[in-house]
């Protein structure tokens, strides 16, 4: 018999007082602030670990593909995640003020661009035989 084992994220239960968790915060903001992509990417890998990491892709990942109309199914598949995830990330978005989304679906769009999710539908289209709404949504966003 094998056995799978998944490591969480530990999450401490020890709650900082109101004050030191913002001046934290800000510290961690200042220092990420204008950053180059490589430099980010090596701050990123510092204080994440690669779930945290994977975590945070899958999020983005989610939000591009959420913003671009694609269905819950199909966002799934391309991000390798349960539907509960995808509902749980549209949900915590809808809370979020609407500068603030703004702010994070335009750098999304800046950074990762239409043509990685294209890619990614592509790949779907032509590798994993995909069901018809997946064709459908690479139809939409490639115009193939």
């Amino acid at each position: 018999m094998m056995y799978h084992y998944i490591i969480m994220t530990p999450v401490s239960k020890r709650k900082l007082n109101e004050e030191t968790e913002k001046l934290l915060k800000d510290l961690l903001l200042s220092s990420l602030k204008d950053l180059n992509k490589n430099e980010l990417k090596g701050v990123l890998e510092s204080l994440l670990t690669e779930t945290e990491l994977k975590m945070l892709i899958k999020r983005a990942g989610i939000i591009m593909l959420l913003n671009n109309d694609i269905t819950l199914d199909q966002i799934t598949k391309a991000t390798k995640t349960t539907p509960q995830t995808v509902i749980r990330i549209k949900l915590l978005l809808q809370t979020k003020p609407d500068k603030d989304k703004k702010v994070l679906l335009k750098r999304l769009d800046n950074c990762y661009k239409l043509e990685k999710v294209k890619e990614i539908l592509q790949a779907l289209y032509e590798i994993e035989s995909p069901s018809k709404s997946i064709r459908n949504a690479a139809r939409k966003i490639t115009g193939i």
